[in-house]
């Protein structure tokens, strides 16, 4: 007698991905309240003149989508500007050889070399491609100065 296969269900909420459903409503919980959420179902089920307002068929529709968590959290972390990577100690020695002569008026001793390099840590910092030919002007590098100076000292 041959042995039965038997497909594993794999557990929800665990590993390394999540389902764009269940995504979706943790994020509506989170920000909507109980009544908002409760009268919202109404109005679904009033105009779809159902009894169920179908919630729960499309998270499990969605939830197909799988996201990649690490991904994820890195794009949330760029939105809303919180740094992604920790600095390295040569990267920490080189903000504290140079921040201290740029931040109180903005200047930059040879803006040629320290310039593209404070951009570089800036974007392995913060996920981000600015690239090394942006400007050495205020509005250009000023940004990047400033993150830099949060994470400076958040860390040195």
């Amino acid at each position: 007698m041959a042995k039965r296969r038997t497909k594993k269900a794999s557990p929800k909420g665990l590993g390394d991905t999540v389902g764009l459903g269940d995504l979706t409503k943790s994020t509506i919980e989170a920000i909507a309240s109980e009544q908002t959420i409760t009268f919202g179902k109404k109005v679904i089920k009033t105009l779809k003149n159902q009894d169920d307002c179908g919630c729960v068929e499309n998270q499990k529709k969605l939830n197909k989508i799988q996201l990649n968590k690490g991904k994820l959290l890195n794009y949330f972390m760029k939105v809303i500007g919180q740094p992604i990577n920790i600095p390295t100690d040569e990267e920490l020695d080189y903000l504290s050889e140079h921040l201290p002569n740029i931040l109180p008026r903005m200047e930059i001793v040879n803006p040629k070399v320290v310039g593209p390099r404070l951009i570089q840590i800036s974007d392995r910092i913060y996920g981000t491609t600015s690239g090394i030919n942006v400007s050495n002007c205020d509005p250009c590098i000023g940004p990047h100065i400033r993150k830099l100076e949060k994470v400076y000292n958040q860390y040195k």
